[in-house]
Order: C-alpha cells, then sequence, then structure tokens
C-alpha cells in the first residue's frame, strides 16, 4: 500500500463477549519492541474493527483477555515524485515513514524496442520532513537522450522495512 494510506483491520472473536476490550497491538520494522496502539470493543457477535496507518512495513494482531491473534503483516511503499529541474536534471523526492537515506533510486528511460532502460542512480539524502513522514531526494542528470523518464526504488527483499516503489512517468 502507498505511504499515508489508511487500512481497516477487523475480525471476529472466537468467543464471543459483547463489549469485550480488543487491544490492537503493532510491530514495526523500525522499532524492537510491539507497541499498543488503543483498543476498541467487541460488538455483540464478537466482531472488531480499528483503523491503523503504518509508516513502515508492521505486524498487526489484537489481544481479547489475554488470547493474541495471528499477525496481519502490512508492506508500505514510499510515494516517489519526480520533476525537471532543468534540460538536463530532475529531482526525485520520497515521502516514507522514516528517512531513506543511503538508498539508491534508479532513474529509468522509456525505450520503443526494450521498455524501461536505466539510465543513472543517485543516493537518497535525507530533506526534512512534511506532516508525519520523513523527505529523502536526490538531484540527478539524465543526460540528453529522448524518451520519458521514472524513477524506481526497487527492493529485492520481501521482508525489508519498505516495498519497491515507482515514480509517475513524464514525457522528456
Amino acid at each position: 500500500m502507498p505511504y499515508g494510506t489508511k487500512v481497516t483491520l477487523e475480525g471476529t472473536a472466537a468467543d464471543p463477549q459483547p463489549g469485550a476490550a480488543v487491544q490492537l497491538l503493532s510491530h514495526d520494522c523500525f522499532a524492537y519492541s510491539t507497541k499498543r496502539l488503543g483498543a476498541t470493543a467487541e460488538d455483540s457477535g464478537g466482531a472488531w474493527t480499528a483503523s491503523v496507518k503504518p509508516r513502515g512495513r508492521s505486524s498487526y494482531r489484537v489481544e481479547i483477555d489475554g488470547d493474541r491473534s495471528v499477525p496481519v503483516d502490512v508492506q508500505v511503499r514510499p510515494r516517489v515524485t519526480i520533476r525537471r529541474l532543468n534540460r538536463s536534471r530532475v529531482q526525485v523526492r520520497l515521502v516514507y515513514g522514516h528517512s531513506l537515506a543511503g538508498e539508491t533510486i534508479d532513474l529509468q528511460r522509456l525505450r520503443a524496442a526494450r521498455g524501461w532502460v536505466h539510465v543513472r542512480s543517485g543516493a537518497l539524502q535525507r530533506r526534512g520532513r512534511v506532516g508525519e513522514g520523513v523527505v529523502s531526494a536526490v538531484t540527478i542528470k539524465t543526460g540528453q537522450r529522448r524518451g520519458s523518464l521514472r524513477a524506481v526504488l526497487e527492493q529485492p527483499n520481501p521482508y525489508a522495512c519498505f516495498a519497491t516503489a515507482v515514480s509517475r512517468s513524464f514525457p522528456r
């Protein structure tokens, strides 16, 4: 899911107890321990619902009277934008729950015969905060060739703290 999006978690207790407290627990990829996010209550049939806005890959579970549910993992991809600074330079900007400084972003160009091909790479640097997110960015030289451009933050490891993210393309 894209960074900044809310997700709804819901379930039904195996042993319904109307009004029983349902504790929402979270383990963030960047955290050392599980934290309690809050509580909701079972309805008359034992159902419950809660909304969360993950800052990175997170694992959620609930606890009812000391019993814990199986975890639900949510993978989050950073929001990536690309903008032209001049004829030969673009700025790539990412917003995510944590700094992505040091991560490598790839600039790709669309080629009619080959599809998206690698042009250049750049190392992201932390640039500040916006709302609840951290901004990481880099300026990359594009060269003079024609073709649409896009930025790709590749994540080959499915257990990493962020998912692969791709910007919208724009014509060159």
